[in-house]
């Protein structure tokens, strides 16, 4: 249905929010009458109007919600409940399904009568929101593009599964397997269930997955691959396929397979075209059955080099002099997928040199590097962590890197290594400076030895980068400049976003950038540790020293055109450093 008297709808509301002017208008109708697109469409075409102004302004005009396709990352699954020549002909795609109801991005959602057939269409309630014309025609377009490019890489599973041909890949199995359940391991092993294992960890190898997800449902099962941190469909094996690939994936992780009530977890490793990855498996029970999630690692993958991190000048000279010196104790801190492990290597990869020696104590190893003695605590032969740090201090290293500071007696050593002459870098899991410091108090180390030692913490997150190829400048709202302007000093304050093509998948994302808070420790914090402080006192001390704090590095980011503002919100623990006086 073309729009009723645009000029007073669409075009009226332009000239109240000042968005064009009588003549920029004028230009559009005419252009208008003679191509008989819808007004917006013009508009935007003649660079009068972006994409989310039309969007806002259509919600306005319909009053219904509006949703930005540009910024949505749509589910090839949904989109096609629709069919693809409908959704052109009526200008609608399909964006979101829950349960019983389907949302439906329409350019007139007050076309009732589409509206309705797209509820018998569909077998579903249908809710509408509102979005450009020329949007949902650009979502359309580039669905199709991505699963034609799609269609000769998807595998079809149930063809694999009786296929003879060989799979790339080894599995580098345990010695240990269940003698007295024969059948199970005998059930788990049959060429299709170990053909299917081994098509599933190619695919997360292949399309650089982190997480590998094997979920059981009520009628069927799911596998699903998490990419740049976002979970995407894999393939629906039949349910029956559920407990023997449960099973083979316990017997490669050395896993008791008879339990299926307790969580457990354990590695076993993999070489694929060359490259060496460890796979943690770790098994869930829940209602359905046993839910694996499979984390993937490669050990022989290329060390990032501190520069590259997107550290700010002054922090990234500040740490290279931390490190460089013959003593100390770098902590790294942050929650899981923070990037932590990354700048550790980074950190390594600067210091190796003919000059020094490096060691490395961690399970498992998380990157091989030559020129580094890197070593590995196993239990079974009675090698603990704390014995472990004790051994590595015995063999001399200028530098030694811990990869798990959750032992008390081990912390012990190193701190006491770092106060003659070892350079130490520390990983913990914690969320900022001042409560990783707090820890180690807790964990009933010596105030004193902990506030000698420590010469820094470097906090840290992940967020995603804007794509080059789709960024786009905006002016956000006066409230977001003004508390913006609190933490960065800058003149004109823009931000930027990316509007999704074909390079980022439509997210407008693409790759990752680590934002930091180098905070070194000087009289007044190490006063702080030694009487015990709170958390709030810690880091009023740490502020006061001049750190560049986590927010602060993180929306210097959002103005220089690096990531985004919702980005940086979306990290939820972030809230806590943003207003550290709530702590």
């Amino acid at each position: 249905m073309p729009d009723d008297d645009p000029k007073q709808k669409i075009g009226q509301l332009l000239k109240e929010l000042n968005v064009v002017d009588d003549q920029q208008l004028d230009l559009a109708l005419d252009e208008q009458k003679r191509t008989r697109e819808r007004l917006g469409s013009v508009l935007i075409k003649m660079g009068f109007l972006t994409s989310e102004d039309l969007d806002y302004l259509l919600a306005r005009q319909y009053n219904v919600p509006f949703i930005s396709l540009e910024q949505y990352r749509l589910d090839p699954k949904v989109v096609r409940l629709i069919p693809e020549k409908y959704c052109r002909q009526h200008k609608v795609i399909a964006v979101q399904r829950q349960d019983n109801l389907l949302t439906v991005a329409m350019a007139n959602p007050h076309d009732f009568v589409v509206v309705n057939e797209l509820s018998f269409i569909v077998g579903m309630k249908v809710a509408p929101v509102v979005s450009a014309e020329i949007s949902i025609l650009k979502a359309l377009d580039a669905m199709m593009q991505a699963e034609e490019e799609g269609e000769a890489e998807a595998p079809d599973w149930e063809a694999e599964l009786l296929s003879t041909e060989e799979v790339d890949i080894e599995i580098i199995q345990s010695d240990e397997e269940p003698s007295d359940i024969e059948d199970i391991i005998a059930s788990s092993q049959d060429a299709p269930i170990v053909r299917l294992v081994n098509m599933i960890l190619l695919a997360a190898l292949d399309k650089q997955a982190t997480h590998v997800h094997i979920e059981p449902l009520m009628e069927k099962l799911r596998i699903r691959l998490r990419i740049d941190g976002i979970l995407a469909e894999l393939a629906t094996p039949p349910k029956r396929y559920h407990v023997n690939i449960v099973n083979r994936l316990k017997i490669l992780s050395s896993l008791d397979i008879t339990k299926h009530n307790i969580p457990q977890e354990n590695y076993f490793q993999v070489r694929s075209r060359g490259r060496f990855v460890d796979v943690k498996v770790a098994a869930f029970p829940t209602r359905y059955g046993e839910s694996v999630v499979l984390s993937l690692h490669t050990q022989f993958q290329k060390t990032l080099a501190l520069d590259s991190l997107g550290m700010r000048t002054e922090v990234l000279q500040e740490l290279k002099r931390l490190i460089s010196r013959k003593r100390g104790f770098l902590l790294v801190v942050g929650p899981n997928n923070s990037g932590k492990t990354s700048t550790i290597y980074a950190a390594l990869s600067y210091l190796n040199s003919p000059e020094r020696s490096l060691y490395t104590l961690e399970n498992p190893i998380k990157n091989l590097i030559e020129g580094i003695f890197q070593g590995q605590p196993d239990e079974k032969v009675g090698l603990s962590y704390p014995e472990g740090v004790r051994a590595v201090l015995v063999q001399d290293p200028d530098v030694l890197m811990l990869g798990d500071m959750n032992f008390e007696k081990a912390i012990g050593h190193a701190l006491q290594a770092s106060l003659s002459n070892t350079m130490v870098l520390g990983r913990l899991n914690y969320n900022d400076s001042a409560g990783a410091i707090l820890h180690l108090l807790d964990m009933g180390l010596p105030p004193f030895l902990i506030s000698q030692a420590i010469t820094a913490v470097l906090s840290q997150r992940l967020v995603r980068r804007i794509c080059p190829s789709c960024s786009e400048s905006y002016i956000p709202p006066k409230k977001i400049i003004e508390e913006a302007r609190k933490f960065v000093d800058a003149e004109e304050i823009t931000f930027h976003r990316g509007g999704g093509c074909r390079d980022c998948g439509l997210t407008g994302y693409l790759g990752y950038v680590g934002i930091f808070e180098l905070a070194l420790l000087n009289e007044e914090i190490r006063h702080r540790i030694l009487e015990r402080a709170s958390r709030k006192a810690l880091s009023e001390a740490i502020r006061r020293k001049g750190t560049i704090m986590l927010y602060q590095d993180a929306l210097d980011k959002v103005i220089r055109g690096v990531t985004t503002y919702e980005e940086i919100l979306s990290i939820a623990d972030l809230e806590a450093v943003r207003n550290p006086q709530q702590s």
